[in-house]
């Protein structure tokens, strides 16, 4: 079933028959936004939302580090704050 048809029926889920484009196997959908159903409870779960705030951290420390590699005087700075707020 698609999306349109689901809106149509008033359904509040519906089954896309393609995986989540962030891995996740379950084809269920929600009908108002299309994201899919797995996906948005690891998110908005306590624990997830966690680990999800946890991960954008370490990429955005890990961009600043890399940054500091090649010799960038912002990142230096950038590092410097965030070492201080910690």
């Amino acid at each position: 079933m698609n999306r349109k048809t689901a809106l149509e029926l008033g359904l509040k889920t519906y089954t896309s028959g393609t995986d989540c484009k962030h891995g996740h196997k379950s084809p269920e959908r929600y009908t108002s936004t299309g994201s899919c159903v797995q996906r948005h409870r690891e998110i908005y779960s306590p624990r997830g939302y966690q680990r999800a705030k946890q991960a954008k951290t370490a990429r955005a420390v890990q961009t600043v580090v890399l940054s500091f590699a090649t010799g960038s005087l912002l990142a230096v700075a950038l590092l410097v704050l965030w070492r201080a707020a910690q």
